[in-house]
């Protein structure tokens, strides 16, 4: 599922739809700590972090 998501986020054309619906807030929670301290999986922060 993730190299599809990369492929969608990567498009040109989506990434002022994106914007507009509020992808960095969803990159920020996919970045973030979880409510047990733990960080999330390292090839979603590596892809997400990539993509940025």
């Amino acid at each position: 599922m993730l190299p599809a998501v990369e492929q969608h986020l990567c498009r040109a054309d989506l990434t002022e739809i994106f914007l507009d619906n509020g992808i960095l807030t969803v990159f920020k929670d996919w970045l973030s700590p979880l409510p047990d301290k733990s960080l999330p999986n390292i090839k979603i922060r590596e892809a997400l972090i990539k993509i940025l």
